[in-house]
């Protein structure tokens, strides 16, 4: 009885667990509710795979941090074994592209453009705004600087 799916990647190795308890059973010879894990979606990195092999009983056993027991098809475990063993060698042969290098400068960003100069004036002393012909702001009478 299959509760869970086993799902290979070129990365890793996912068992995702039903609702019921799982034919997952770490460290255990054979799989029993009593010694299952419930409610775990388990995700084995193949550079952490040590072995996989089927065992006595036609689960396949996998060893990595953990030794791992999925319930699979009887008739598919060895397929799953090869499967994996297969995956875990083209893993290892085919490394990851590396990182991009980082950038040689900064990046430069244009400036932004400046607003066009203005013909407006303001009082030095209260920030009123002059017009172009006052001689004296309108707010306070203080003399308007000419420039």
């Amino acid at each position: 009885m299959l509760i869970g799916d086993l799902h290979l990647t070129d990365r890793r190795l996912i068992f995702l667990h039903s609702k019921a308890w799982s034919m997952l059973s770490p460290m255990a010879p054979y799989v029993s509710p009593t010694g299952a894990l419930l409610g775990k979606t388990i995700a084995i990195q193949l550079q952490d795979i040590k072995s996989v092999s089927k065992n006595v009983l036609g689960y396949l056993k996998v060893q990595a941090d953990t030794e791992y027991q999925f319930n699979v098809s009887f008739v598919r475990t060895k397929e799953w074994v090869e499967t994996i063993q297969q995956t875990i060698q083209s893993s290892r042969e085919t490394p990851l592209p590396p990182p991009p290098p980082p950038p040689t400068q900064n990046p430069t960003f244009p400036q932004p453009p400046r607003p066009p100069a203005s013909t407006n004036a303001f009082c030095t002393r209260c920030g009123n705004l002059l017009g172009q012909e006052d001689n004296f702001c309108r707010r306070c009478s203080a003399p308007a600087k000419q420039g």
